[in-house]
């Protein structure tokens, strides 16, 4: 099987959330319009603000029926 190449900067970013919130990033939730570039933004943003709401700063609300 091949290797896919891993973001280092993501992972960091990803590790940094976990340790500052005690949370996982819902990427399972996150609609394909998320990229890793928007992904790594809002998580810096979350750390900057000290909040780990990173659904709702992406702009992303859940309901039962569907993910926006």
């Amino acid at each position: 099987m091949p290797q896919t190449a891993v973001d280092e900067e993501l992972f960091e970013l990803c590790t940094e959330f976990e340790n500052a919130f005690h949370q996982c990033i819902p990427r399972e939730m996150m609609p394909l319009w998320v990229t890793d570039e928007k992904l790594k933004e809002a998580i810096r943003n979350c750390l900057q603000q000290k909040n780990a709401d990173i659904l709702g700063v992406l702009g992303i609300e859940i309901s039962e029926d569907s993910i926006y």
